[in-house]
């Protein structure tokens, strides 16, 4: 995508846009720069958060609500599936003028792509009208903290397996709270860096029950090895 987008002057005019609240309206037109040509972009709520990190206002726990707001309004198609959440703006070529040669080759899948083997599929969507205002039955806000992930593949390449039932309950309830997959096995090929950087004892490691309920120091870590190979 272009490092900007010029935008129609009819969306302050679009009466869509018109009914949203303000926090709603915000995150709808930032969101803007960031999509691909097709109008899309990731939704777990940390890659929306980072689209506004500076709004006290949009709260991590606040995105879901928003989202549920522009999709009961016709103005998004929310969907994704077991790894990925995704949402489509409507009125994208409306709005805007795009220059395909200007534009990266989008690698968001279309919701039509995904309706067949998502739990989040588009029927379920569009029965979401009129639960917005931070209701917990709205089914996008279920999604968002109620989905689980699979945990067996981490819990495979984690060095100590002990604890998997209270290390699987953190895993999960890190999921719910907006984190992805990604981020948590990358915590844990973190912490076995860590470990063979200070060749760490077997009796010294981690069960899987405490790695997983502060997975997020590992987040972040630059190898000792690295570091020694690139300082000059």
């Amino acid at each position: 995508m272009p490092k900007g987008r010029m935008l129609n002057k009819k969306i302050s005019q679009d009466s869509k846009v018109a009914r949203l609240s303000v926090e709603a309206t915000l995150l709808y037109t930032w969101c803007i720069p960031y999509q691909d040509i097709n109008g899309r972009l990731y939704a777990d709520v940390w890659s929306i958060k980072a689209i506004v990190p500076f709004v006290n206002e949009i709260t991590i726990d606040k995105i879901p609500v928003l989202i549920q707001e522009l999709v009961d309004n016709d103005l998004a198609i929310y969907y994704g599936d077991g790894l990925h959440k995704y949402i489509q703006l409507k009125g994208f070529a409306t709005n805007q003028r795009v220059d395909p040669n200007k534009e990266a080759t989008p690698e968001i899948p279309a919701p039509d792509q995904l309706q067949s083997n998502s739990r989040v599929t588009l029927p379920q969507v569009k029965e979401s009208k009129g639960k917005v205002n931070g209701e917990t039955n709205s089914p996008i806000q279920a999604v968002f903290k109620k989905e689980g992930a699979d945990f067996d593949p981490i819990w495979e390449s984690f060095p100590r397996k002990i604890g998997k039932k209270e290390a699987e309950r953190h895993f999960q309830a890190s999921i719910k709270k907006g984190f992805t997959v990604e981020q948590i096995q990358k915590a844990v090929d973190n912490y076995i860096q860590y470990l063979k950087d200070n060749k760490t004892e077997d009796k010294y490691i981690k069960h899987g029950s405490t790695f997983f309920n502060n997975w997020e120091d590992y987040l972040v870590y630059e190898s000792k090895t690295r570091k020694e190979r690139c300082d000059f």
